[in-house]
């Protein structure tokens, strides 16, 4: 009968999930503002690196899955905004204003219905759904996976002596050491006594 993870596995498992999620994500933003190119592809990487450490993490706890798929799709929506913030950074440096990336981000999080989601719409592309969709299956998969821990399977194990069939009475070999005149180490049997000597009568003597 199995039995439902305790609640410090599920705890530990989305902090896991979250830490991985937001390095996966400010990865990804650090690789695109060094390439200036903004791959999407990475997004499936942030979502597999949320779910391996939930699963791992977790202990196999049912609502890992779930929870797993939601934080990779809000971290690739993290990472898609660190993506745009710094975009806008460097359009507006090359405007001559220096304005630094993390001010941008600052107002982004001080207006999130308001500049923040005008900064998430420049840079969204309807491609960008299909990325998020694959990253949450592939976070439910791997957390499900490395989650569940693998049954053993059962192995060979030798016979002992117990489990081995008693061999009967008559079937046993018997061995026994061929009989011997002397045994090695024993004094030796003293000599028999003569026959006591009687009177036989001797021939007669010539006369």
């Amino acid at each position: 009968m199995t039995t439902a993870a305790p609640k410090s596995h599920l705890t530990a498992g989305i902090v896991a999930a979250l830490v991985g999620a937001l390095l996966g994500a400010v990865a990804w933003a650090v690789v695109a503002s060094l390439t200036n190119y903004k791959i999407g592809f990475a997004a499936v990487g942030v979502g597999a690196l949320a779910g391996l450490l939930a699963g791992r993490t977790g202990g196999g706890h049912p609502a890992l899955p779930p929870a797993a798929a939601m934080i990779g799709v809000l971290a690739c929506l993290v990472g898609d905004l660190l993506i745009d913030a710094h975009d806008l950074s460097e359009a507006l440096k090359q405007l001559g204003s220096d304005v630094s990336m993390l001010t941008v981000l600052k107002e982004a999080v001080k207006d999130p219905a308001g500049f923040g989601w005008e900064l998430y719409k420049e840079g969204f592309q309807a491609l960008d759904l299909l990325f998020y969709g694959i990253a949450a299956v592939v976070a439910f998969r791997l957390a499900e996976q490395h989650g569940s821990p693998a049954a053993s399977a059962p192995g060979f194990a030798p016979a002992t002596p117990s489990d081995a069939p008693p061999v009967p009475a008559s079937d046993a070999p018997t061995w026994a050491p061929p009989a011997t005149d002397a045994v090695p180490g024993a004094a030796p049997a003293p000599p028999a006594d003569p026959p006591p000597a009687t009177d036989a009568p001797g021939p007669e003597q010539p006369r």
